[in-house]
């Protein structure tokens, strides 16, 4: 059963705002939210209370029909908007705990951890009717210009090091999984990497959970799996190379992990591989020469 510790010590204005279904995250305190109209939201001080309007997008990085992502605020932040489809949905969720306030709050108390997560701002969620959700906003602090998105890097860099940083992956997973943090999409593409003082760090927490002690083996396992997949798809290839999963396996459990089977990994592979599977993979790498 998934529970979440007071962590008193660690902050002690933090406190559970309230459960919802899949798991429980730490949340502000209520008396930090603020309501306005059909608006409620949690913020940093420095933050107006309409941010929504006031950090308009400059650099539009990601727009489809339900999400936009953009730099904003003079360029020194990351936003991100969230739109509800139909009226149905939005009911569904209005129950929930907002998405936005769960990041928030994950990246709150992933840095409080020690790990590495852009700071976040400011999360709102715009209502109808004062309860049914229908647009969720989130700022973050944009990372620096000097980071390193390892989902770029993996492309172009050599067998050798792409070797090395699976071995440095899988020991910042295992610290991670071994302090009671599941990510929850644990794959290059939601991580980077800070060169000084050279750290890794997580981005997109929308699923990220917290166990009591470490996370145990049925949960890490597909975590793993995503991160081993995330690498063979990065090289190009269209199947694992050989040893590979239990080379990674060897690396997380000396690192700390809880004991995961080969035969857990590979069949977790299959499906990832399978619906990963795209024709600009197909034969263009060798999977001996890759790893």
């Amino acid at each position: 059963m998934l529970v979440f510790p007071s962590k008193s010590s660690i902050l002690p204005d933090m406190n559970i705002f309230f459960p919802f279904l899949r798991s429980k995250i730490p949340a502000v305190p209520t008396e930090e939210l603020i309501r306005r109209e059909n608006i409620l939201m949690i913020a940093e001080p420095e933050i107006p209370p309409d941010f929504m309007k006031t950090f308009q997008p400059e650099v539009m990085l990601k727009e489809s029909g339900s999400v936009a992502a953009f730099i904003c605020g003079n360029g020194c932040y990351f936003g991100k908007i969230c739109k509800f489809r139909g009226m149905g949905r939005a009911i569904l969720r209005a129950h929930r705990v907002p998405r936005v306030f769960r990041c928030y709050a994950g990246a709150k108390w992933l840095i409080a951890d020690g790990f590495t997560t852009p700071p976040p701002v400011a999360a709102a969620v715009r209502t109808f009717l004062r309860r049914i959700p229908i647009a969720q906003y989130l700022l973050t602090e944009r990372l620096p210009e000097n980071t390193v998105y390892l989902d770029k890097f993996c492309r172009s860099c050599t067998p050798e090091d792409r070797e090395n940083l699976l071995r440095e992956l899988l020991k910042f997973t295992a610290r991670l999984h071994l302090a009671g943090w599941r990510h929850g999409d644990m794959s290059l593409r939601n991580l980077y990497l800070l060169p000084e003082p050279e750290n890794f760090g997580m981005i997109d927490l929308d699923a990220l959970e917290h166990y009591t002690g470490s996370v145990p083996a049925e949960v890490a396992a597909p975590e793993l799996a995503r991160l081993i997949s995330s690498m063979v798809r990065s090289a190009e290839l269209t199947k694992i190379p050989a040893g590979m999963v239990e080379r990674s396996l060897e690396l997380y459990q000396e690192f700390g992990g809880p004991v995961i089977t080969p035969a857990e990994i590979r069949k977790k592979l299959e499906r990832l591989m399978k619906h990963k599977a795209h024709p600009k993979w197909q034969g263009k790498t060798d999977a001996k020469k890759a790893f």
